[in-house]
């Protein structure tokens, strides 16, 4: 009955299966250091091993999604923190060196947590994109205004 379902329902009991209909939009790790890194040079030695962890977690999603931009977030010693990110269809270890030298820039100081990931899009939405043939069509040239015209009379 309704009411036993709402009774069972305010106490937390449902036997409902659960369907995740969540779309990624993004994937990344980070690491908050027992000890402040001092500089860059420091911060730069880690992206390897926070690239080789990211890796990891995109290949369990990678033929599902499709990368649309690499992001780097710095924590400094005083808890500031700043993001920087680009657009990229890959997760290439030179660009995370590019940005986290950005965004040290920003704050020149210890770094407490560093980060690094990846901003997604569902392939199957990204395909689409691809597909609406609004791309440049170097065989058939869009048309101008007076053919347009003309067309339409």
């Amino acid at each position: 009955s309704f009411g036993q379902r709402l009774f069972d329902l305010s106490r937390g009991i449902d036997h409902r299966p659960v369907q995740p209909s969540r779309i990624r939009k993004s994937i990344s790790v980070e690491i908050t250091y027992p000890r402040d890194l001092p500089d860059l040079d420091a911060c730069l030695d880690k992206l390897p091993a926070l690239q080789d962890k990211l890796s990891t977690r995109m290949s369990k999603v990678n033929e599902n999604y499709q990368v649309s931009k690499q992001v780097v977030k710095i924590k400094f010693l005083d808890f500031v923190s700043t993001t920087v990110e680009t657009i990229s269809n890959s997760t290439e270890l030179t660009t995370y060196e590019e940005l986290l030298r950005r965004g040290f820039e920003r704050g020149k100081r210890p770094v407490r947590l560093l980060g690094i990931g990846a901003r997604l899009t569902p392939r199957k939405i990204a395909e689409q994109e691809s597909d609406t043939g609004l791309e440049d069509d170097k065989e058939n040239p869009p048309a101008s205004k007076s053919q347009l015209a003309f067309e339409l009379d």
